[in-house]
């Protein structure tokens, strides 16, 4: 009994310790858990602060200078380069010199975030010479505004379109283009910064663009009606740890032109389509894009003379005088003759180190077309029959050095030569088109 009595009393001691220790650990869970959620609140808190300070205006600038010396044929009067008429294009012997001046590729922006699902671009280029002279004047090249809705992405404003192949070469040199054009104008189907309205759904992007702004005239042919929008698509594919990607691009654009003669509507159509590879092996990296355009003049393809026009003016029917260039669809006989532009790049590179960045490049133009009767040009053109078919074929080579000074400061040595082939039209001799080597040192800044 007395042993039962001594048990209780201890029981009844412990009992309301025990009842304190399980108490005194819910509280320390508890307190666990208070301390979990306010730093979670912490975290969000303190994105919240990185947020807003995101938000506002963020300028940036990009300032480049080119000097090269350029070795032009008397033959290649396409412009080379743009910003020197004391260089090429003077028909009666070989050219060379000297040209130093501010890439047409020099701008100034300003990213404007208004919240994490809205945010504006607005850039102006930077030009100071042509081939006309000495010309201080800016240029709008991107004004654009992107809204984030959760599943995707509206862009609406002037923006590079879908079809553009960005980022699959440096090339620096001024090849007609102002320097830096990095190859949009002579191997990729660029149709230059556009207004548009684009919806992006991850990797894929599809976008209603302007026309093209003005179309070729055809003698009889006249009055120019649109009734859709230029449309591109393009989608990346993310292959092997994103070291591998596959971006495929799709264009169409139509418009009726009425002959005046006989009051019936031709259509010209214009279609695009190419496929871009890129590869990074390691620190070395390859690149390369082929395409295809139908009527690519007429759709707005940017050239600038590396696969260019006939350069003769011809009297074609109606007694208009207009200039016959090999990448426009042509009016033969009553028909409309499709043009063809085949182009194709491949670039590769190589990162020595943090310093020096090695690459190297090549790219194709081929051109063909059927033409109107045009008469000789004296002894510039001996002239050619209704429904003969021209073909040019140009190539681009360059090799360039990238040598980072720091973060925002790098000078680019370049080599590089453009060869404009032959134009070949049935029944003629072939017409030498001429070649330009040039040796190019960009230096960039970008602040």
């Amino acid at each position: 009994m007395k042993k039962l009595l001594i048990a209780l009393l201890v029981l009844g001691l412990i009992a309301p310790g025990m009842a304190m220790a399980q108490n005194l650990d819910q509280r320390v869970t508890e307190l666990e858990n208070n301390m979990e959620d306010f730093a979670k609140q912490g975290m969000k808190l303190k994105e919240t602060v990185i947020d807003m300070k995101k938000m506002g205006f963020h300028f940036y600038s990009s300032l480049r200078v080119n000097a090269a010396y350029y070795d032009v044929d008397k033959e290649y009067v396409a412009n080379i380069p743009e910003h020197d008429n004391t260089i090429g294009t003077y028909l009666t012997d070989d050219d060379s010199g000297l040209s130093l001046g501010l890439s047409d590729q020099s701008r100034f922006g300003a990213k404007a975030i208004v919240s994490e699902n809205f945010y504006g671009v607005a850039e102006l280029g930077l030009r100071t010479n042509t081939r006309d002279g000495k010309q201080d004047n800016t240029y709008l090249r991107l004004l654009y505004g992107v809204w984030d809705f959760g599943n995707g992405k509206l862009t609406v404003g002037q923006d590079y379109t879908p079809g553009t192949f960005l980022g699959y070469s440096g090339q620096m040199g001024d090849i007609g283009s102002g320097g830096g054009a990095v190859l949009l104008n002579a191997g990729f189907p660029y149709i230059d910064r556009q207004a548009q309205m684009k919806l992006s759904f991850g990797d894929f992007d599809i976008a209603l663009i302007e026309h093209a702004e003005s179309v070729p005239v055809y003698g009889s042919l006249d009055d120019a009606d649109f009734v859709l929008p230029r449309i591109e698509a393009a989608h990346v594919f993310r292959l092997n740890d994103n070291n591998l990607r596959i971006r495929p691009v799709v264009g169409y654009q139509s418009y009726t032109v009425e002959d005046a003669a006989t009051g019936n509507d031709e259509s010209i159509d214009s279609f695009l389509a190419g496929i871009g590879v890129s590869a990074d092996i390691n620190a070395a990296y390859v690149k390369g894009t082929a395409s295809y355009m139908q009527n690519p003049g007429n759709y707005g393809y940017a050239n600038v003379g590396n696969v260019s026009q006939l350069n003769i003016l011809s009297t074609l029917s109606g007694g208009l005088v207009s200039n016959v260039d090999i990448l426009d669809a042509q009016y033969v006989n009553g028909d409309v003759e499709d043009s063809t532009l085949m182009l194709g790049t491949l670039v590769g590179g190589f990162k020595a180190n943090d310093m020096l960045t090695i690459e190297g490049g090549v790219s194709y133009m081929g051109a063909e077309v059927d033409l109107p009767a045009i008469p000789a040009v004296g002894a510039a053109y001996p002239g050619n029959a209704a429904g003969a078919t021209a073909e040019q074929v140009a190539m681009l080579y360059y090799l360039q050095g990238n040598i980072s000074m720091s973060d925002n400061v790098s000078f680019i040595p370049e080599i590089g030569m453009v060869d404009r082939g032959d134009l070949e039209v049935d029944g003629l001799d072939d017409i030498d088109q001429g070649a330009a080597t040039y040796f190019n040192v960009t230096c960039r800044m970008d602040f």
